[in-house]
């Protein structure tokens, strides 16, 4: 009897040992998150989204989450990957690629991620123009977030996205940008 103990007992170290446990982390504190989340219109007022409305936009990436399955009917641009100190824009240049009628973005993160808000600039044709929304992510999550309210801008325009670090520096691994509806 005490030998299947043992082998039991050993069993749950072992499967313990080798099991993912970020994304039940990420999704234990999720309803936490997700009331810190703040997003702004293009005049940086607060638009007053409720809590289960942001829960449709914020997805941590685990298995539950990814991929979206409409996801598929979209292009996909891969950004990364960099050390994230103070701002950027998503694509090569000083003010990035512009993105036709933007759906999601992916942040995936190496450790912890910072306090940052995530800005998407109307496209000028050769640059950033007006600001058109921003999203305030807190701190203190891992591994990959969607956001995906970027789909409520107005269609058939171009946006540019920019990311402001408004905490520590860290390790941005990728941003996806999927868009421009095939």
């Amino acid at each position: 009897m005490k030998k299947y103990f043992l082998l039991g007992f050993m069993a749950l170290i072992v499967f313990s040992f080798f099991t993912d446990t970020s994304a039940s982390a990420n999704k234990k504190d999720s309803t936490d998150f997700i009331s810190q989340v703040k997003i702004f219109d293009e005049n940086g007022i607060q638009i007053p989204y409720t809590t289960e409305e942001l829960e449709q936009f914020i997805k941590f990436e685990d298995a539950e989450n990814a991929p979206f399955t409409i996801m598929a009917d979209y292009r996909k641009y891969n950004y990364g990957p960099m050390t994230f100190s103070y701002n950027f824009y998503v694509g090569p240049g000083t003010n990035g690629m512009a993105f036709l009628n933007p759906f999601d973005t992916l942040i995936t993160v190496n450790g912890t991620a910072s306090k940052m808000r995530v800005e998407a600039y109307n496209d000028t044709g050769t640059g950033s123009g007006t600001l058109a929304r921003s999203i305030e992510l807190p701190g203190g999550w891992t591994g990959g977030i969607h956001i995906s309210s970027w789909s409520t801008l107005p269609r058939d325009k171009s946006y540019r996205f920019k990311f402001v670090n408004l905490g520590n520096t860290f390790t941005i691994n990728n941003v996806e940008v999927w868009y421009d509806h095939l």
